[in-house]
């Protein structure tokens, strides 16, 4: 069946139910200090709003990511407009989708008690939905199609609304076919008043990967279905060096890209971080991309990670982060001596790379810049400090409640001769939804029997890895995304109060389209 075909279903609506509210235990947990509200969406009639890309740390001109400006009037709290329409043609067929008319996405940005109220329109000729990863949500307000919400038709208006529960770094897509392959996504940050940072400067890095074929046609052609030669060449393998996975670990790519933007951005005219030496730099880095693994670092620069998916970690000293799909890592910086550093998202198996520019003091810039390259790998440097999610811990203990607790097996299974992915052997949406019951601790057993890494993301809730050989397992950091190694077996526990339909899946997106999707779905019994 045609993936477009799949997403255009509209016969299951999206279910409605009770929304639920966070135990005091969760509010402690989390850091929450509000309910949640069970708003719907409304039809806005709100005018369109164009804005400048133009980052705190970055000056004005080329590479500056858009912030959408708050609609005018007396309304209690800001407004956001995101306007979707089709953007350029790529030469070999992809439709780039455009918000605000940007080549990135703009960025929202809100503080945790704030009211979020996003209206979207779509001026595509297919319909989209907006998904906002990592929020914890009132269930109707998730963006999934025909789950938690009817996609959004050609010419409407929607607005997302909610109160803001909490801080951190996130970012938003469509969860409509491959669209954001296309470019729907972008940041979404949340300050937090009680974090325990202290810094000059932030610089917010989305990085994505992009195709100038039709990624609709390049899915065919990983399904072994008739594709043109623009569509297929993606698929081969590469003839040149790639990155290596950290390590030497054999890592298998679906999609081979030759564009990675980073705030909308490539090599040849990067993004531009602006410092004055000895300042501290608070880099909120985004891994916004459809299927890429990155290896972060800044050159002749140490990180101290803080954060990961929006949730504090015990500050760790690294040289690079190895961020899977979907993931968000925050790390503090500190400007050297004057100067230009590259800032290089290494991706993983992959011939080339995102990069941006740090800029110490008043240096002059080159007049052109080269695309990092396999050969200046950090990722084969003897004694790296890697930061992943597997050595960060959480600064505060993260137990859950001690409430009865349920185990769901996730087996996770592929056949990459006709590319079709399951999870137990079903293939979304051909795949019945999971029960499980309000406030219980959820245990999904994880079992990758591919030869795959699989990024899985959970909708609505944070999980933590429940690893008895794990360093200081009290401390196993939160978060919404972990990737899952070949033939391995994780445990994620997460904590059932915030009832809806919910959606736990593989964020390589080919994989998610091709059926690695299931449905979690309980009711408020209280």
């Amino acid at each position: 069946m045609n993936i477009k075909s799949i997403f255009h279903r509209t016969s299951a609506t999206a279910a409605t139910q009770e929304s639920g509210t966070c135990s005091l235990t969760r509010r402690k947990l989390l850091g929450v200090t509000g309910a949640m509200l069970a708003a719907q969406p409304l039809l806005a009639l709100s005018s369109s709003v164009r804005a400048a890309c133009m980052p705190s740390s970055a000056p004005a001109g080329e590479g500056k990511a858009a912030i959408p400006t708050p609609l005018s009037g007396n309304f209690p709290w800001q407004q956001f407009n995101l306007d979707i329409a089709y953007g350029p043609k790529m030469p070999q067929g992809c439709q780039l989708i455009q918000i605000n008319d940007q080549p990135c996405g703009p960025e929202i940005r809100l503080k945790k008690g704030d009211i979020f109220y996003t209206t979207v329109r779509n001026r595509m000729k297919e319909p989209t939905t907006v998904h906002w990863h990592g929020i914890l949500v009132p269930n109707l307000m998730d963006g999934v199609p025909n789950v938690s919400q009817v996609p959004l038709p050609q010419g409407v208006e929607t607005t997302y609304s909610w109160p803001v529960v909490q801080g951190g770094t996130y970012w938003y897509h469509s969860h409509f076919g491959l669209q954001d392959q296309q470019g729907l996504a972008g940041p979404l940050i949340l300050e937090d008043p009680d974090e325990p940072f202290v810094y000059d400067k932030e610089a917010v890095l989305f990085m994505e990967d992009r195709l100038s074929a039709d990624p609709y046609q390049v899915l065919d052609a990983l399904q072994h279905k008739p594709a043109p030669e623009a569509a297929i060449a993606p698929t081969l393998p590469p003839k040149e060096a790639v990155f290596p996975y950290p390590g030497g670990k054999k890592f298998g790519v679906d999609v081979q890209y030759t564009r990675f933007p980073l705030n909308g951005c490539l090599p040849e005219k990067p993004f531009i971080v602006e410092a004055k030496p000895g300042e501290r730099i608070r880099l909120r880095v985004i891994n916004g991309s459809s299927s890429s693994y990155f290896c972060l670092s800044v050159q002749g620069h140490e990180l101290q990670v803080i954060a990961k998916d929006g949730n504090i970690v015990q500050s760790l000293a690294s040289d690079a982060i190895l961020m899977a799909t979907a993931e968000r890592y925050d790390a503090l910086i500190t400007a050297g001596k004057p100067g230009i550093y590259r800032i290089v998202g290494e991706a993983v198996g992959q011939t080339t790379s995102a990069l941006a520019i740090l800029r110490v003091g008043d240096v002059a810039l080159p007049a052109e810049f080269a695309a990092p390259t396999p050969a200046d790998s950090i990722a084969i440097r003897a004694q790296l400090r890697l930061a992943d999610a597997w050595v960060i811990r959480s600064m505060l203990p993260t137990a859950m409640p001690d409430v009865p607790q349920e185990r769901i097996a996730m087996r996770l299974n592929g056949d990459m001769k006709t590319y079709h992915w399951s999870i137990n052997g079903e293939f979304y949406p051909d795949a019945a939804p999971v029960d499980i019951s309000q406030k219980r601790r959820v245990v999904l057993e994880v079992i990758n029997e591919t030869m795959m890494y699989h990024p899985m993301h959970l909708h609505g809730h944070f999980f933590r890895v429940l690893d008895p050989h794990m360093r200081d397992a009290n401390h196993s950091p939160l978060m919404d995304t972990i990737s899952v190694p070949p033939m391995a077996k994780v445990a994620l526990e997460f904590y059932s109060d915030n009832p809806g339909r919910w959606v736990f899946h593989c964020h390589n997106m080919y994989h998610m389209v091709s059926g690695m999707l299931r449905v979690i779905q309980y009711r408020a019994t209280e």
